[in-house]
């Protein structure tokens, strides 16, 4: 009996170790301190040896990854959160403490509910990080709503400059002998610079940079709103992106895509109809249809092929999702495997887009008679994926399991030898 109470004791010490926060990434650059527990806490500093695994995380609050990580928890004079008794197993305090809590370019100050404060009373951007039972010799909790009454609020500036929102236009065909395209950033905007959703915003820094995938695009680079011409030569698809920098220095880009087709004319095919269903997947859904519909507006073909690819909007990579084979190959009334002029060709297929991370995608549907090299039409449509939360890392899981295996095997021991 009395191991099976050490057991138990053991697995509810434990649990809060399987199922503690984490700021879900692969390093300490978002951690401001831990906590023993969501409440009623101890303290230590975000690399102390108590291990603790409630964390206090920059990413979480502020909804946004901090990415000066370099001196992240050092002391820059204004960052100092909260101080410490010791570094781990601690009381906390407003100041006086010997071990100082500093985070990147948070400057914080402290409300007391008791008597009406509140973070607000700091500023519009002032956010509660924690709460702490007192002054002094405190204890901490993660709960701003219903915990303690002291609020430890902290404004980012880095966070409370909200980034501008960069439009690149688009989207942006050329269909040959024409050869330029006017690229168009005016729809750009930031609401510190230029006020909210107005436009053009002629504060912003504009850099274009034009990835040729196959289309031949000139220039590849310029730094205006509204750049010159962009002269594109040859077939294909290239990507345009567009940085915009506002002045307190938060940056944005968007991407779009150039897709220059062949001369139209005699025996050309062409794209009338394409769709993706659906066109934003949500964590969880792996699968979207493709439709397309092919146009034979010329002489007879032997057969037709469809090539698709799957290009990142930010990136430029691209991804064959479907080999150049072909979906499926449209024969005429009789048979013969001979695609007639004026024939429709419907092709359908579902797409397995469970590898792709989540994002903005373009997919561009090449359209090809199986004798031809080069694709007698291009066309695109955009789509996006947004694949469920990083699981975080077992380790914490792990190892407390691995620790209640040990004590299983100890327990059953001892009522074999008593």
């Amino acid at each position: 009996m009395k191991g099976f109470v050490i057991l138990f004791l053991a697995i509810v010490l434990l649990m809060p170790a399987v199922f503690s926060a984490s700021c879900n990434v692969a390093d300490d650059s978002q951690l401001i301190f831990r906590i023993s527990t969501p409440t009623n806490a101890h303290a230590e500093v975000y690399n102390g040896a108590g291990g603790y695994l409630e964390e206090i995380c920059y990413n979480t609050i502020f909804g946004l990854v901090y990415s000066d990580v370099a001196t992240v928890h050092s002391d820059n004079g204004t960052n100092a959160v909260l101080t410490l008794s010791t570094q781990t197993n601690a009381h906390a305090a407003t100041g006086g403490y010997p071990t100082a809590v500093y985070y990147g370019d948070l400057v914080c100050n402290y409300a007391d509910t008791i008597v009406g404060d509140d973070c607000s009373d700091f500023g519009a951007d002032s956010v509660c990080i924690a709460t702490i039972s007192g002054t002094t010799n405190a204890h901490v909790s993660s709960d701003c709503v219903t915990g303690y009454p002291i609020k430890v609020c902290c404004i980012s500036a880095v966070a409370s400059n909200a980034v501008p929102v960069a439009d690149a236009g688009g989207p942006y065909t050329i269909v040959l002998p024409n050869t330029t395209i006017d690229l168009d950033g005016s729809q750009s905007t930031d609401k510190e610079d230029c006020g909210v959703g107005i436009t053009p915003c002629p504060m912003l820094d504009y850099s274009w940079k034009i990835t040729n995938n196959g289309a031949s695009c000139d220039p590849s680079t310029s730094n205006v709103m509204q750049p010159l011409p962009i002269i594109c030569k040859t077939e294909g698809v290239s990507t345009v992106t567009l940085t915009v920098t506002d002045s307190d220095g938060g940056r944005n880009k968007d991407s779009k895509f150039i897709v220059v087709n062949s001369v139209a004319g005699s025996g050309a095919l062409k794209i009338i109809k394409l769709l993706v269903n659906p066109v934003a997947l949500n964590p969880g859904d792996n699968f979207a249809n493709l439709d397309v519909s092919v146009l034979n507006t010329g002489a007879a073909f032997i057969t037709t092929k469809i090539k698709l690819e799957v290009l990142d909007a930010v990136t430029s990579l691209p991804t064959t999702i479907s080999d150049a084979v072909g979906i499926s190959k449209p024969i005429d009334s009789a048979g013969t495997g001979v695609w007639d002029s004026t024939i429709l060709a419907d092709f359908s297929t579902s797409l397995n887009l469970s590898t792709l991370p989540s994002g903005s995608y373009q997919l561009v549907v090449k359209a090809y008679d199986i004798t031809e090299v080069d694709p007698l039409d291009i066309e695109s449509v955009f789509f996006t994926v947004a694949q469920p939360a990083a699981v975080p890392e077992l380790d914490f899981v792990f190892i407390p399991l691995l620790a209640l295996s040990v004590l299983a095997v100890l327990f059953f021991a001892g009522k074999k030898n008593p």
